[in-house]
């Protein structure tokens, strides 16, 4: 019997060593494969992250040694597009290197106005292109142009959305002022509040069309009555007005007498509350009748 369990008990042993070997081997093949894809990627675009990095490190060398102001200028352009638009990461470390972020700095700090009114043009524009398409969106009536408008308008929306963080980083590493992009920012949630808005009444819409497909002239009569009557009544109770502070009023037949005493109508968090004139008297037989007037 203690041979069994120590059978038992060395075999499950060897099992979870076998199944920590298994996960270590499977990390390292994940590891190796992210690596070989990588290289893979690298070898596509003809290691275009080197020549990126290339490029950063001549247009600050040149940047630096120049006095032209339009060379500076150009340099400026790109160096700018690249904290802007760059996605690969080892290209972004290079650029936030702590030598060549001092080095940026006084090539951008140069004139960085006309800079500053030239990103804040650009940005406003994509921005303005979104607001755009999102209104022919909403009033465009072919599906195939509509799927086309709705992918540029997001494709533009996400483009504009990492550039604002991208600026604004690039602001921070480099103590540039960039106070437009807080109005850039503003201004995309905004827009982006109308499109959330019209995406779900094109697929309320495309919902509507697929209930309605199919039906005769007279079920679609019926439903559009029934829709219209539900929308009527929804209106009328919206539109009543009962307010919650009330002045109720006691007459005395006898003596021709008129109290009056200030309270609330309902007490809709409480309804067992007595004070509320519409609880009392629900709450109460005393009274079959209470008239409210208003």
């Amino acid at each position: 019997m203690i041979q069994q369990i120590k059978k038992i008990y060395l075999s499950e042993n060897e099992e979870e060593e076998q199944e920590d070997k298994d996960d270590v081997q499977s990390n390292q093949q994940l590891g190796l494969f992210q690596s070989l894809y990588q290289k893979y990627k690298d070898y596509k675009n003809n290691d275009e992250w080197k020549i990126k990095q290339g490029l950063v490190l001549s247009i600050i060398q040149i940047s630096s040694n120049c006095f032209t102001n339009r060379i500076i200028q150009f340099c400026q352009q790109i160096l700018i597009e690249l904290w802007a638009l760059e996605k690969d990461q080892r290209v972004r470390n290079l650029l936030k290197n702590e030598t060549l972020i001092h080095l940026s700095m006084q090539i951008l700090q140069k004139d960085w106005q006309t800079q500053n009114n030239r990103i804040a043009g650009e940005m406003q524009q994509m921005l303005s292109r979104i607001d755009f398409l999102q209104e022919q969106i909403a009033q465009e009536a072919n599906a195939n142009k509509r799927e086309i408008q709705l992918k540029e308008m997001d494709e533009t929306t996400e483009q504009l959305d990492e550039q604002i963080e991208n600026i604004s980083e690039m602001g921070q590493q480099l103590k540039l002022i960039t106070d437009f992009v807080n109005h850039i920012r503003k201004g995309l949630t905004r827009v982006e509040r109308k499109i959330n808005k019209m995406k779900k009444q094109l697929k309320s819409l495309s919902n509507d069309i697929k209930f309605l497909r199919g039906k005769s002239v007279e079920e679609l009569f019926d439903i559009r009555k029934s829709k219209v009557l539900k929308e009527a009544a929804n209106k009328n109770v919206r539109s009543i007005y009962v307010p919650l502070q009330t002045l109720e009023i006691f007459h005395k037949l006898d003596k021709v007498e008129k109290n009056e005493q200030k309270s609330i109508l309902m007490n809709l968090d409480n309804l067992y509350d007595k004070e509320g004139e519409v609880n009392e008297f629900l709450l109460h037989d005393k009274h079959t009748v209470l008239l409210i007037h208003g």
